[in-house]
């Protein structure tokens, strides 16, 4: 069984780890975003690139998993939740551009629409039938 100060210890020792986690990942993250607005400002035309906005996406969405692991860090306490090591993955590396097709496709599934018809949620068709 083990003690308050045990406890403690360890709990210190768990935001601390998190914490260097989350600087670690943060310092390249902070020099891609940094390149990124210098290619940008000096090329404005690779805004206009085909798969920039996901790219810009996909790095927004990465600070966002840090601003949650830093706010987890200082909430004070630990919540306890279930959760899947599969969803707890699968929100880690989710595309910005497939969260969004994601809301369509459930959306559409509600309303009962043709997902093939649709040309963005078209790709999705063929797992979506097969799962429903």
């Amino acid at each position: 069984m083990c003690n308050d100060t045990t406890v403690s210890k360890l709990k210190n020792d768990f935001h601390y780890t998190l914490s260097k986690f989350s600087h670690e990942l943060r310092n390249p993250l902070t020099l891609i975003n940094s390149g990124l607005q210098m290619i940008a400002s000096a090329h404005p035309d690779v805004k206009e690139y085909e798969h920039w906005d996901d790219v810009m996406d996909n790095l927004d969405y990465v600070k966002e998993l840090l601003d949650e692991l830093s706010a987890f860090n200082n909430a004070g306490h630990i919540k306890k939740e279930n959760i899947g090591l599969i969803e707890v993955m699968g929100l880690a590396v989710l595309p910005a551009r497939l969260k969004d097709e994601m809301a369509a496709l459930e959306q559409a599934i509600l309303d009962g629409a043709e997902i093939r018809e649709d040309e963005v949620l078209a790709k999705h068709a063929d797992w979506v039938e097969e799962f429903l």
